[in-house]
């Protein structure tokens, strides 16, 4: 049976675990409005109506900012949320978990009743508390649960002597008299097959349904693109394209990317008119990462995996302002679909904010949708011109005209599942981040964020914005590309893609020394046996490249040798290298003539300084020459042994 006839079996079956594990990696469960309709909720530290007793919030005096943290005394319980039934926790997310985390269900709220999960919360957050990876695990620096929880009555959930606890825990709001068979204790033992299906699906990333049933070209011959039907009796609705894979063939394939806009129709509605590098998270390099939805491969593939239904008929071409000679190719992948009133057309919008000043804050749109649907989530491309912190912001999403807010988190980085930011890459099936540039927070970062049991729907409308709020007064670039499901007829008024400029992706410079090779890319030749190397970031933008090559070195006489690329003849040579407290003292030579002098690395400040320009003096060289860095003992006002050195680049001229 295919994934896509679940939800009709299902209608009018109790929720239950099985169920939703089901749901959640069911792609096409979220191309359905949802039955029964459930109000998607979130609780979080920054929520200034959560927590009135327990918790003490403080709201930033500069930007009226509801800061991420609430702190409880010693000996408290912290109520993470208390909610009616029935409902299903969808998903619980915190960048600090420590602490006991109880979890009551359908208990009225006696804290005397024994929890169904009684755990230390990172161990249950992570998966070292039974729950396998990836339904929950560490990623970047936060831990996500997805294992839903259901009840029926009541949800308590708490921890206890939490200290500062960042957090966000959603869930699905039923309607009373929804059927739902509440989590109870064994739940994990009685499940672990569902469950075991659930991570097997995710980590594998299962495969779409559907056979192939168009062909895509452009080039040069054809530059409008042509989709080609690979049978004629496959392609008419009603269908779902279950995949699309393009292949880009180009002389500047970031440039592509940039030049090139995707546009996807459904019923004759044109649905989807992104820049080709935004739709696919990858905005302007082809970075490899895989989730859920959409994958990136060297050395150009692109994959989207949503589920996009059509009742009669589907087109898409590619738009190409760019390099006459690009070359695309690809295929879409569709399977048949019982069109009905819940059926949702699939929706892409991208929006630009420029060059926007940091203060006084403001609220950037990512999406303003006005019909009837299903909000899956965004990708995001930030450019940060300084190494400070950029994502104390929160998003705000409002459903239906109410009130306040129904989620509010604790900070635009803690939205897409990590704590903060470093050079770090990471992914999760459902977030992740696919670009960190550094040193620190200072360049390009990309990042995303995707909905399941989590998906929120909408009866009229959604607005979505996120707060530009940076630790320091700067100016920041960002685009956004948000993906949502809707009926026919709903729209987003995000701004037309015109010219190559409005679709280029935000982008900084980073600060290089001329004529340098970066240490960090350097190819190594030699080492002493187990020394460890690896590329470092800082917060000091002066070095060339934003990074360094790290050694960790740990004896006397380990060492790193580094080929150098050069002209021949006499040249000067000189190394920018680095000092930290636990740094050790090095002796030089150029292919194998010892220099002189010893470098000092240890700094008294406690933290890495440099760079500092070390001079090797002239030496008569051919194309290339090995350079070796040789740690030779450590500073005699050092406290213990250190021998840790780092180069930041070489120059030669």
């Amino acid at each position: 049976m295919y994934a896509f006839a679940l939800a009709a079996v299902l209608q009018g079956a109790p929720i239950d675990l099985p169920r939703l594990l089901d749901e959640l990696v069911d792609r096409a469960a979220l191309a359905r409005f949802p039955e029964p309709m459930y109000r998607a909720r979130m609780a979080s530290s920054a929520d200034p109506r959560a927590n009135a007793g327990d918790g003490d919030m403080f709201a930033n005096a500069d930007a009226g900012h509801f800061q991420s943290v609430t702190r409880v005394r010693p000996g408290d319980v912290h109520v993470l949320l208390d909610a009616e039934g029935p409902g299903v926790i969808t998903r619980i997310w915190s960048a600090n978990p420590h602490g006991r985390l109880r979890v009551f269900v359908d208990d009225d709220g006696d804290v005397e009743a024994r929890p169904i999960v009684d755990a230390d919360m990172r161990a249950f957050l992570t998966g070292s508390g039974g729950v396998l990876a990836p339904l929950a695990s560490e990623r970047g620096r936060g831990a996500n649960l997805y294992l839903p929880i259901p009840f029926a009555r009541r949800v308590l959930v708490t921890a206890d002597d939490p200290g500062a606890l960042y957090y966000h825990v959603e869930w699905r709001d039923y309607a009373a008299g929804t059927p739902v068979v509440s989590f109870a204790k064994g739940d994990l033992e009685r499940h672990a097959e569902p469950i075991a299906r659930a991570n097997a699906a995710w980590r594998d990333g299962r495969a779409p349904a559907g056979e192939p049933t168009f062909r895509y070209h452009l080039s040069r011959e054809a530059p409008e693109g042509e989709l080609l039907a690979l049978a004629a009796e496959r392609t008419p609705g009603a269908r779902a394209v279950t995949e699309i894979r393009l292949r880009v063939d180009a002389r500047e394939p970031a440039a592509a990317l940039l030049a090139s806009t995707l546009v996807l129709e459904f019923d004759g509605e044109t649905t989807v008119r992104v820049p080709l590098g935004a739709f696919f998270g990858t905005h302007e390099d082809f970075r490899p990462y895989s989730s859920w939805f959409l994958s990136v491969a060297p050395p150009g593939d692109l994959v989207a995996r949503f589920v996009m239904p059509y009742r009669e008929s589907f087109a898409m071409r590619v738009e190409n302002r760019g390099d006459p000679e690009l070359h695309l190719s690809g295929s879409v992948r569709t399977t048949p679909w019982n069109w009905d009133e819940r059926s949702l057309h699939f929706h892409a919008s991208w929006r630009a904010s420029g060059t926007v000043p940091t203060r006084p804050m403001r609220l950037l749109p990512v999406a303003r949708v006005r019909g009837r649907g299903v909000f899956l989530g965004d990708v995001l491309a930030i450019a940060n011109p300084v190494p400070d912190w950029w994502g104390e912001g929160d998003e705000r999403i409002t459903v239906d005209g109410e009130a306040s807010p129904s989620h509010r988190g604790t900070g635009t980085e803690d939205l897409y599942g990590y704590a903060w930011s470093d050079t770090s890459i990471f992914q999760a099936p459902l977030h992740g981040q696919t670009r960190c540039d550094g040193p620190a927070n200072f360049g390009r970062a990309d990042v995303f964020r995707f909905r399941a049991l989590d998906a929120i729907p909408f009866e009229r409308e959604i607005e979505y914005a996120q707060e530009l709020l940076h630790s320091v007064d700067t100016t920041h670039e960002r685009t956004t590309c948000a993906f949502f499901y809707a009926r026919p007829g709903a729209v987003d008024a995000a701004p037309p893609i015109v010219t190559e400029v409005d679709a280029r992706a935000p982008r900084v410079r980073v600060t290089r020394v001329v004529g340098a090779l970066e240490a960090e890319t350097a190819r190594v030749v030699a080492t002493s046996d187990g020394l460890e190397h690896a590329a470092q970031a800082s917060a000091d933008i002066t070095w060339s490249g934003g990074l360094q090559r790290f050694v960790r070195a740990q004896r006397d006489g380990d060492f790193l040798e580094m080929e150098i690329p050069t002209q021949p003849g006499r040249r000067t040579i000189s190394v920018r290298l680095t000092r930290s407290h636990d740094y050790g003292m090095l002796q030089f030579s150029v292919d194998g003539q010892a220099i002189g002098e010893v470098f000092d690395g240890r700094s008294t400040s406690g933290r890495v300084e440099g760079p500092i320009v070390f001079d090797l003096g002239e030496r008569d060289v051919g194309r290339s020459f090995t350079l070796r860095a040789e740690v030779v003992g450590t500073s005699v006002t050092q406290d213990g042994p250190r021998r840790h050195f780092g180069i930041d680049a070489v120059v030669v001229r």
